[in-house]
């Protein structure tokens, strides 16, 4: 089967490829259309599940990080995370790179309790996997100690 014009493989990357760059030139408004529009093409092409469809789904919910729309953002992080650790388990590298990138949207809407859960997780998981002495775990030790103070614990 021959795939031509905005379902082509190579015009959805070229297209994902132009929205990352939107941002850096202050065209929000046209990255996020961009994206949207990429994402729809993407799911119905790929799936829901397609790495490309994921990172497009990424990308877009860094862009409503950087302009504040947290929930946003955190609902696009949830998705990911979600297909992730259906598609990759909980242990793999990309599904803790996407609890992170979720806690840091749901400590800006402060949801401190989900986000404390999640980064509890992410530390057993990393603990588990290099051990305490591990980069990767010291920084999610401290993230979680930031998240209990920013949310009243200790």
């Amino acid at each position: 089967r021959r795939v031509e014009g905005e379902r082509h493989p190579e015009t959805l990357q070229v297209a994902r490829n132009m929205a990352s760059a939107l941002p850096d030139s202050y065209q929000l408004d046209s990255a996020e259309q961009l994206y949207l529009k990429t994402l729809k093409t993407e799911t119905e092409v790929y799936g829901p599940d397609d790495e490309r469809t994921l990172w497009t789904m990424r990308r877009l919910a860094a862009l409503y990080y950087t302009v504040g729309r947290f929930q946003d953002s955190a609902d696009y992080y949830r998705r990911v995370l979600a297909s992730r650790r259906h598609t990759l388990g909980n242990e793999h590298e990309y599904t803790i790179s996407g609890i992170r990138r979720l806690t840091g949207s749901l400590i800006s809407l402060r949801q401190f309790d989900e986000a404390r859960t999640l980064q509890s997780e992410m530390v057993e998981t990393l603990s588990r996997l290099h051990g305490q002495d591990d980069q990767r775990t010291v920084n999610a030790i401290v993230t979680q100690f930031h998240v209990s103070r920013a949310s009243g614990g200790a």
